[in-house]
């Protein structure tokens, strides 16, 4: 039997918890977007484009290894605590903190080691690992937060990342009054996550007692979550390398003023591209898993698939519009010159939102070696665009990097299951 999104979001109550869920996430993102935007123009004013790179470099660096941290992510996990009562999915998440835990000190370890030796710049070398050093007290701690967004209750860990955020604004702008090294001034980002770390697992508290929690784990738990996890990790590392690949490869091979130009339009993008993951994290455990289970034709998600397309579109057209007045007038005068890449940046962008519901149907039927897959194919493509195209187009290759690989991460997803269709036919 077949359903469409129209048919479940008729249901008046998936549709006030998807908004509520939507509203709750947007003003968590509008408000890390406009202090992260904050943060970046002083940092962008005091240090000039070549400052500017270090940190989008160290916050790139940052992501990836957050992403690499991912052994038991939550889009693996959330469908299950979906199902789960309040107190069976806090046990759940202790389990898979555990884990959580253990990954990111792994991944933070690996990387750390590779800033060390790769990256030629002292300066962007420092601030780099500044920043790395944070994911212990950032990726376990995203478990929490999953535990709420399965509950359909927002508020507390919002508000936490919120708060954190706003220490982090507050170090920046201590720092940068003091005229201290840009090092110096990535210690915000320390800062902030011990907060979030902080706040967050006091929320967690208020479900059962820590003590309750501490005895809910278990080896043969944590051997179970880290299975279960695992098999979604490699698609999950390279989804996260591939957004940040551009970066990392463009980095030693440009110049640090065309690069910090690069690199700075390249982080708005991101910021971007967090409201795509904002839209999938507020439609998935409302509607989108159900309409899933019910249906995976494509005939049956238009509604879906047009809001996600308008929406990256909506932020090109913003891109366009206010584009060289946020680079100019916000950033500085000297960035000017980095409004082709932004929109390069954001048309790519575009792609990515119809991906996110590709990404949830693969992650909410179970199909990791699926997932690894795609993000192979998306990450063979984007290199070897670099490779080819680098030389002919410069830092342009980036953002079509990106574009291709994702296409061809499709096209790889669309074959598998023409495959599947065709065997179950013979």
């Amino acid at each position: 039997m077949t359903s469409s999104i129209a048919e479940t979001l008729s249901q008046p109550r998936a549709a006030r918890t998807a908004l509520r869920n939507l509203l709750w996430l947007s003003g968590d993102k509008f408000v890390s977007i406009a202090l992260g935007l904050l943060v970046f123009a002083l940092i962008a004013r005091r240090f000039g484009p070549e400052g500017a790179g270090q940190f989008s470099y160290g916050v790139a660096l940052l992501q990836a290894t957050l992403g690499l941290s991912l052994v038991c992510a939550s889009a693996a996990v959330l469908p299950r605590l979906c199902r789960l009562r309040a107190g069976a999915a806090a046990s759940a998440v202790a389990n898979v903190f555990v884990v959580r835990l253990l990954g990111s000190v792994i991944a933070t370890t690996l990387v750390a080691a590779y800033a060390f030796f790769a990256i030629d710049d002292p300066m962007r070398r420092a601030v780099a690992l500044v920043m790395v050093a944070t994911v212990p007290l950032l990726e376990p701690f995203h478990a929490f937060s999953a535990y709420w967004l399965s509950r359909n209750q927002n508020a507390l860990p919002v508000l936490a990342r919120g708060c954190a955020l706003a220490v982090r604004v507050a170090v920046v702008f201590v720092a940068l009054w003091a005229g201290a090294q840009a090092w110096v001034v990535a210690l915000a980002w320390v800062a902030e996550a011990v907060v979030s770390a902080s706040l967050q697992s006091a929320n967690l508290r208020t479900v059962k007692p820590w003590g309750t929690l501490a005895r809910a784990v278990r080896a043969p738990r944590l051997q179970r979550y880290a299975r279960f996890g695992i098999r979604f990790a490699a698609g999950l590392w390279l989804s996260h390398l591939f957004l940040r690949i551009d970066r990392m490869w463009l980095a030693e091979r440009m110049d640090p003023h065309a690069f910090g130009l690069y690199a700075t339009a390249m982080q708005l993008v991101d910021v971007w591209l967090q409201v795509a993951s904002l839209l999938a994290g507020s439609m998935a455990p409302a509607f989108l898993y159900r309409a899933l289970r019910r249906s995976s034709a494509l005939r049956d998600h238009w509604r879906t698939l047009i809001g996600l397309t308008a929406t990256g579109l909506l932020g090109l057209a913003g891109a366009a519009l206010i584009g060289p007045w946020l680079l100019a007038d916000v950033f500085g005068p000297a960035f000017r010159d980095a409004q082709g890449y932004l929109l390069a940046g954001f048309a790519a962008a575009t792609l990515f939102f119809i991906d996110q519901f590709v990404h949830i149907s693969i992650t909410a039927n179970a199909r990791p070696w699926l997932l690894a897959v795609k993000w192979s194919a998306a990450c063979a493509t984007a290199v070897a665009t670099l490779l080819l195209a680098v030389p002919k187009l410069g830092a342009y290759a980036g953002p079509l990097g990106l574009a291709l690989g994702l296409v061809a991460g499709w096209c790889v997803v669309a074959l598998v299951r023409w495959g599947e269709r065709q065997r179950g036919r013979a």
